[in-house]
Protein backbone atom coordinates (compact mmCIF):
# COMPACT_ATOMS: atom_id res chain seq x y z
CA UNK A 1 0.00 0.00 0.00
CA UNK A 2 2.89 2.36 0.73
CA UNK A 3 4.24 1.73 -2.77
CA UNK A 4 0.80 2.48 -4.26
CA UNK A 5 0.57 5.64 -2.18
CA UNK A 6 3.98 6.83 -3.40
CA UNK A 7 2.98 6.13 -7.00
CA UNK A 8 -0.26 8.10 -6.64
CA UNK A 9 1.54 11.00 -4.95
CA UNK A 10 4.03 11.11 -7.82
CA UNK A 11 1.22 11.27 -10.37
CA UNK A 12 -0.87 13.81 -8.45
CA UNK A 13 2.27 15.86 -7.82
CA UNK A 14 2.09 16.87 -11.48
CA UNK A 15 -1.00 18.90 -10.63
CA UNK A 16 -4.56 19.06 -11.91
CA UNK A 17 -3.48 20.57 -15.23
CA UNK A 18 -1.63 17.33 -15.99
CA UNK A 19 -3.87 14.76 -14.29
CA UNK A 20 -7.28 15.67 -15.65
CA UNK A 21 -6.18 15.95 -19.32
CA UNK A 22 -4.58 12.52 -18.98
CA UNK A 23 -7.79 11.07 -17.49
CA UNK A 24 -9.91 12.68 -20.24
CA UNK A 25 -7.59 11.28 -22.92
CA UNK A 26 -7.75 7.74 -21.50
CA UNK A 27 -11.53 7.91 -21.16
CA UNK A 28 -11.75 9.15 -24.74
CA UNK A 29 -9.89 6.05 -25.91
CA UNK A 30 -12.14 3.83 -23.79
CA UNK A 31 -15.20 5.35 -25.46
CA UNK A 32 -13.58 4.86 -28.88
CA UNK A 33 -12.65 8.43 -29.67
CA UNK A 34 -9.88 8.94 -32.19
CA UNK A 35 -6.53 9.51 -30.42
CA UNK A 36 -6.22 12.97 -31.97
CA UNK A 37 -9.66 14.01 -30.71
CA UNK A 38 -8.86 12.57 -27.27
CA UNK A 39 -5.61 14.52 -27.07
CA UNK A 40 -7.38 17.71 -28.16
CA UNK A 41 -10.08 17.23 -25.51
CA UNK A 42 -7.48 16.64 -22.80
CA UNK A 43 -5.44 19.67 -23.81
CA UNK A 44 -8.58 21.85 -23.82
CA UNK A 45 -9.34 20.82 -20.24
CA UNK A 46 -5.73 21.50 -19.25
CA UNK A 47 -5.86 24.98 -20.76
CA UNK A 48 -9.05 25.64 -18.80
CA UNK A 49 -7.30 24.70 -15.56
CA UNK A 50 -4.36 26.97 -16.37
CA UNK A 51 -6.78 29.85 -16.99
CA UNK A 52 -8.55 29.09 -13.74
CA UNK A 53 -5.24 29.10 -11.89
CA UNK A 54 -4.29 32.46 -13.39
CA UNK A 55 -7.60 34.05 -12.37
CA UNK A 56 -7.39 32.67 -8.83
CA UNK A 57 -3.77 33.80 -8.54
CA UNK A 58 -4.72 37.31 -9.67
CA UNK A 59 -7.58 37.39 -7.18
CA UNK A 60 -5.33 36.30 -4.33
CA UNK A 61 -2.62 38.82 -5.17
CA UNK A 62 -5.23 41.60 -5.32
CA UNK A 63 -6.72 40.70 -1.94
CA UNK A 64 -3.45 39.89 -0.18
CA UNK A 65 -2.71 43.47 1.01
CA UNK A 66 -6.12 43.65 2.73
CA UNK A 67 -5.67 40.20 4.28
CA UNK A 68 -2.21 41.12 5.59
CA UNK A 69 -3.53 44.39 7.04
CA UNK A 70 -6.31 42.70 9.00
CA UNK A 71 -3.93 39.96 10.10
CA UNK A 72 -1.64 42.57 11.66
CA UNK A 73 -4.44 44.34 13.52
CA UNK A 74 -5.88 40.93 14.49
CA UNK A 75 -9.45 41.81 13.60
CA UNK A 76 -11.69 41.86 10.57
CA UNK A 77 -11.38 39.51 7.63
CA UNK A 78 -8.29 37.34 7.45
CA UNK A 79 -9.55 34.56 5.15
CA UNK A 80 -10.41 34.87 1.46
CA UNK A 81 -13.16 32.63 0.09
CA UNK A 82 -12.19 32.02 -3.54
CA UNK A 83 -15.21 29.85 -4.34
CA UNK A 84 -15.81 26.38 -5.70
CA UNK A 85 -13.76 26.60 -8.95
CA UNK A 86 -10.51 26.87 -7.01
CA UNK A 87 -11.61 24.24 -4.49
CA UNK A 88 -12.52 21.96 -7.39
CA UNK A 89 -9.09 22.42 -8.92
CA UNK A 90 -7.36 21.78 -5.59
CA UNK A 91 -9.36 18.56 -5.14
CA UNK A 92 -7.54 16.98 -8.06
CA UNK A 93 -4.20 17.19 -6.28
CA UNK A 94 -5.32 14.93 -3.43
CA UNK A 95 -2.83 12.03 -3.18
CA UNK A 96 -5.51 9.50 -4.21
CA UNK A 97 -7.27 11.59 -6.90
CA UNK A 98 -5.80 9.68 -9.83
CA UNK A 99 -6.89 6.37 -8.28
CA UNK A 100 -10.45 7.34 -7.31
CA UNK A 101 -11.62 7.92 -10.89
CA UNK A 102 -10.71 4.52 -12.43
CA UNK A 103 -11.83 2.67 -9.29
CA UNK A 104 -15.12 4.60 -9.24
CA UNK A 105 -15.74 3.91 -12.93
CA UNK A 106 -14.96 0.19 -12.61
CA UNK A 107 -17.22 -0.19 -9.56
CA UNK A 108 -19.94 1.75 -11.39
CA UNK A 109 -19.75 -0.63 -14.37
CA UNK A 110 -19.85 -3.66 -12.07
CA UNK A 111 -22.94 -2.34 -10.23
CA UNK A 112 -24.68 -1.63 -13.54
CA UNK A 113 -23.74 -5.10 -14.80
CA UNK A 114 -25.15 -6.67 -11.64
CA UNK A 115 -28.29 -4.52 -12.07
CA UNK A 116 -27.83 -3.00 -8.61
CA UNK A 117 -28.01 0.46 -10.15
CA UNK A 118 -29.20 1.92 -13.44
CA UNK A 119 -27.05 5.05 -13.21
CA UNK A 120 -23.82 5.34 -15.19
CA UNK A 121 -21.88 8.38 -13.98
CA UNK A 122 -20.01 9.98 -16.89
CA UNK A 123 -19.61 13.38 -15.18
CA UNK A 124 -15.86 13.16 -14.57
CA UNK A 125 -15.41 16.85 -13.69
CA UNK A 126 -17.83 16.51 -10.80
CA UNK A 127 -15.76 13.73 -9.26
CA UNK A 128 -14.36 16.72 -7.39
CA UNK A 129 -17.56 16.53 -5.26
CA UNK A 130 -16.24 13.20 -3.96
CA UNK A 131 -12.59 14.23 -3.83
CA UNK A 132 -13.11 17.32 -1.64
CA UNK A 133 -14.66 15.39 1.31
CA UNK A 134 -12.07 12.66 0.70
CA UNK A 135 -9.27 15.21 0.89
CA UNK A 136 -10.71 16.66 4.11
CA UNK A 137 -10.85 13.16 5.62
CA UNK A 138 -7.26 12.57 4.49
CA UNK A 139 -5.96 15.72 6.22
CA UNK A 140 -8.06 15.24 9.37
CA UNK A 141 -7.11 11.58 9.92
CA UNK A 142 -3.76 11.66 8.09
CA UNK A 143 -4.81 8.44 6.36
CA UNK A 144 -4.59 7.66 2.65
CA UNK A 145 -7.00 4.73 3.09
CA UNK A 146 -9.68 6.79 4.89
CA UNK A 147 -9.52 9.64 2.37
CA UNK A 148 -9.64 7.25 -0.57
CA UNK A 149 -12.50 5.23 0.98
CA UNK A 150 -14.59 8.36 1.65
CA UNK A 151 -14.22 9.55 -1.95
CA UNK A 152 -15.09 6.12 -3.43
CA UNK A 153 -18.02 5.63 -1.03
CA UNK A 154 -19.49 8.97 -2.09
CA UNK A 155 -19.09 8.09 -5.77
CA UNK A 156 -21.12 4.91 -5.14
CA UNK A 157 -23.73 6.70 -2.99
CA UNK A 158 -24.31 9.17 -5.84
CA UNK A 159 -25.36 6.29 -8.10
CA UNK A 160 -28.10 5.08 -5.76
CA UNK A 161 -29.34 8.62 -5.08
CA UNK A 162 -29.33 9.16 -8.84
CA UNK A 163 -31.59 6.12 -9.22
CA UNK A 164 -33.89 7.48 -6.52
CA UNK A 165 -34.40 10.93 -8.04
CA UNK A 166 -34.39 9.80 -11.68
CA UNK A 167 -38.20 9.62 -12.22
CA UNK A 168 -38.82 13.14 -10.87
CA UNK A 169 -35.70 14.53 -12.58
CA UNK A 170 -36.75 13.14 -15.98
CA UNK A 171 -40.34 14.37 -15.61
CA UNK A 172 -39.36 17.91 -14.59
CA UNK A 173 -36.61 18.48 -17.17
CA UNK A 174 -38.05 16.28 -19.92
CA UNK A 175 -34.78 14.35 -20.15
CA UNK A 176 -35.63 10.71 -20.68
CA UNK A 177 -33.04 8.26 -19.37
CA UNK A 178 -31.10 10.97 -17.49
CA UNK A 179 -30.45 11.77 -13.84
CA UNK A 180 -28.06 13.82 -11.67
CA UNK A 181 -24.99 12.57 -9.81
CA UNK A 182 -23.63 15.92 -8.60
CA UNK A 183 -23.40 15.18 -4.88
CA UNK A 184 -23.71 18.74 -3.59
CA UNK A 185 -27.11 19.06 -5.30
CA UNK A 186 -28.61 15.60 -4.76
CA UNK A 187 -27.14 15.21 -1.27
CA UNK A 188 -27.89 18.68 0.10
CA UNK A 189 -29.74 21.15 -2.17
CA UNK A 190 -32.45 18.74 -3.33
CA UNK A 191 -33.38 17.38 0.15
CA UNK A 192 -33.36 20.94 1.56
CA UNK A 193 -35.64 22.18 -1.23
CA UNK A 194 -37.95 19.20 -0.72
CA UNK A 195 -38.31 19.95 3.01
CA UNK A 196 -38.93 23.67 2.35
CA UNK A 197 -41.60 22.79 -0.23
CA UNK A 198 -43.32 20.48 2.27
CA UNK A 199 -43.35 23.26 4.89
CA UNK A 200 -44.82 25.73 2.37
CA UNK A 201 -47.58 23.20 1.55
CA UNK A 202 -48.86 23.57 5.14
CA UNK A 203 -48.87 27.39 5.23
CA UNK A 204 -52.34 28.78 4.38
CA UNK A 205 -52.29 31.33 1.59
CA UNK A 206 -48.68 30.71 0.69
CA UNK A 207 -49.48 27.18 -0.45
CA UNK A 208 -51.94 28.64 -2.99
CA UNK A 209 -49.37 31.00 -4.52
CA UNK A 210 -48.18 29.83 -7.92
CA UNK A 211 -44.73 31.28 -8.54
CA UNK A 212 -43.63 30.40 -12.05
CA UNK A 213 -40.21 31.50 -13.32
CA UNK A 214 -41.59 32.38 -16.76
CA UNK A 215 -44.29 34.59 -15.22
CA UNK A 216 -41.75 36.34 -13.01
CA UNK A 217 -39.54 37.07 -16.02
CA UNK A 218 -42.50 38.53 -17.94
CA UNK A 219 -43.45 40.79 -15.04
CA UNK A 220 -39.88 42.03 -14.57
CA UNK A 221 -39.39 42.60 -18.27
CA UNK A 222 -35.79 43.07 -19.30
CA UNK A 223 -34.65 42.71 -15.66
CA UNK A 224 -36.10 39.19 -15.62
CA UNK A 225 -33.82 37.99 -18.41
CA UNK A 226 -31.19 35.47 -17.26
CA UNK A 227 -28.46 37.53 -18.96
Amino acid sequence: MEMLKNLMETITGMGATAILPLVIFILGLVFRMKPGAGIKSGITVGIGFIGLGLVVGLLNSSLQPAIEYYSKVRSGFTVADIGWPAVGADAWVAPFAALVIPVGIVLNLILVRLKLTKTLNVDIWNYMRFLVPGALAYFVFDSFIIGFSVAVALSIAALFIGDLIAPRWQKYYGLEGRTCTTMIHIGWTLPFAWVVNKIIDYIPGLNKLDVDLNRVQKRLGVFGEPA
